[in-house]
């Protein structure tokens, strides 16, 4: 301790180490912060010499600095105003990085799905690749028989050198045919006689279950395969994967059949994109008939607009292919669940151009083509990819785009639960004119409306859940409630509403038969 005319103060007495404190800059700086002119300015305690770039594109932080002559202020004002021709460079610079890194996404994208829709081995690749990821295998390929052998169209897993050796093992391949045989599918556990059948590279690496799955058709016959490195323990789990792999087993076989046409028939591309759609849908219980949900909707509207019959069946085809340009995106992206990062939202937003760069390529359908690219612009201007607004938006894009406003709401997702029906409905209206195009959201509106009068409905649903929730016939055959046209689907009992990701309690087609009579009751 010192003292100095009867002040006493703290001196350091070197005993113990000084500690500094660490200071962290910040990662952004407000823009109405930065000062005008060079100054001085203190953040968490730290005394910071500012010096800003001219045109209040940048500034530069120096410290730690307690004062500044006003000398040296003036020449670091100068040297701010000289740095501003290199900001607005390295700003540039930066920014035609990103366009670019999303032109080329955007080109690679185009590329893979118009690939995809020509060539029958990209589309059976991207299947196995996709049906990968949806049902947790380890691996699987993809075996079109062809005169007295078999030929690899696609495999995903094991390495390089398994791969080449599956490739030339043929007696291998008719194992696992025979194995099959007719039936519909097959599993091989590691605890059967028959595994000690299957070719050696599966054994080599320590595989414990394998399903084959037939795929045929009217031109040609193959085999799919999928292994696991589990023995698939959980009847639930088994049958999940056993459904997934039988119904993309047989779209394989429909876009293999498809793909034969497609140089003859123009019409067989719209055919090839719609299997492919479909595909999407049912990669997720929350998006099972998803597609024919947009085709329905948007061709409702549409007619209630009183649109040409052209404009109507334009209007509807473009809904149901409106997210068809996801496919030609990452798988990684279309699987992901969560919020995108910057960049990965950046990419998915390209999914409009690039669907409409694929009926572009693929078919005549200017149109169509019109309406999926322009299906995310907003009536104020702030959506994209072009920015129109309001009458500048093809009417069939802001069609699409209040149908999945709409869906969004009413079917929910994983993370999200649906709202229920009169509350999408408000939030429609909500969005109308600044978001939707309110003469879209009015015509949805008033449909439902003149539905839901209809006396013939009183005590029923609006219509049956497999129809309204375009559920496909495959995943409602086992539902009680399923072509039973006199009972609501809610009120029997082990329903299978999870198979396209709800619940009775929030399915909309409950939620609006509870208002609908609710409002009866309170009218009475």
């Amino acid at each position: 301790m010192g003292a100095e005319e009867g002040q006493i103060s703290p001196s350091y007495s070197g005993l113990l180490p000084f500690q500094k404190e660490s200071y962290a800059p910040p990662v952004s700086v407000p823009q109405q912060g930065v000062p005008e002119r060079t100054s001085v300015i203190e953040d968490g305690g730290v005394p910071l010499l500012v010096v800003p770039v001219k045109g209040g594109k940048g500034l530069m932080r120096i410290g730690p600095v307690a004062r500044v002559k006003r000398k040296k202020a003036k020449i670091l004002d100068i040297i701010g105003e000289k740095l501003q021709p290199l900001f607005d460079i390295l700003l540039e610079t930066d920014k035609l990085k990103s366009q670019v890194e999303i032109v080329v996404a955007s080109s690679k994208a185009t590329h893979n799905i118009s690939s995809l829709v020509m060539d029958d081995k990209s589309i059976i690749n991207t299947i196995i690749a996709l049906a990968i990821r949806t049902i947790g295998a380890g691996g699987g390929f993809f075996l079109e028989w062809e005169g007295d052998t078999f030929k690899i169209l696609a495999f995903e897993g094991l390495e390089e050198e398994a791969r080449n050796v599956f490739k030339e093992d043929h007696e291998g391949h008719l194992m696992l045919a025979d194995m099959l045989g007719d039936k519909e599918y097959t599993i091989v556990r590691k605890a059967d006689d028959e595994y000690y059948n299957i070719p050696s590279c599966f054994a080599a690496a320590g595989i414990d279950t394998l399903i084959l799955v037939n795929v045929c058709t009217d031109e040609t016959s193959g085999m799919a395969g999928f292994w696991f490195n589990d023995t698939l323990q959980g009847e639930e789990m088994q049958e999940y994967r056993i459904t997934a792999l039988l119904m993309l087993s047989k779209r394989m076989g429909d876009i293999i059949y498809n793909g034969s046409k497609l140089k003859e028939l123009s019409e067989s591309y719209m055919d090839m994109l719609k299997m492919l759609a479909q595909m999407m849908d049912n990669l997720s219980p929350y998006t099972v008939g998803y597609s024919e949900q947009m085709y329905r909707y948007a061709t409702v509207i549409a007619r209630e607009l009183q649109l040409d019959e052209s404009e109507i069946k334009d209007a509807g085809l473009a809904a149901y292919l409106s997210n068809i340009g996801i496919l030609g995106l990452s798988s990684d992206l279309l699987l992901k669940e969560g919020k995108y990062s910057e960049l990965e939202y950046e990419m998915m937003k390209l999914h409009s151009d690039v669907g409409a760069s694929i009926i572009e390529a693929t078919t005549a359908r200017s149109t169509v083509a019109s309406y999926i690219r322009h299906h995310h612009e907003r009536m104020d201007g702030f959506g994209y990819p072009s920015g129109l607004k309001g009458s500048e938006i093809p009417v069939g894009a802001r069609i699409i785009l209040v149908v999945q406003t709409f869906l969004a709401k009413v079917n929910g997702r994983k993370d999200r639960e649906p709202l229920q029906f009169d509350r999408a409905l408000e939030m429609l209206r909500a969005a109308s004119s600044s978001q939707l195009d309110s003469d879209a959201v009015e015509a949805l509106i008033t449909w439902f409306k003149r539905k839901r009068k209809n006396n013939m409905r009183s005590g029923r649903s609006l219509g049956n859940c497999w129809e309204m929730r375009c559920s496909p016939a495959n995943v409602c055959a086992k539902c009680p409630a399923f072509n039973n046209n006199n009972v609501n689907c809610w009120e029997f009992g082990g329903s299978f509403c999870s198979e396209h990701g709800n619940r009775c309690e929030t399915c909309f087609i409950y939620t609006e038969y509870l208002n609908r009579s609710k409002t009866l009751s309170d009218n009475k």
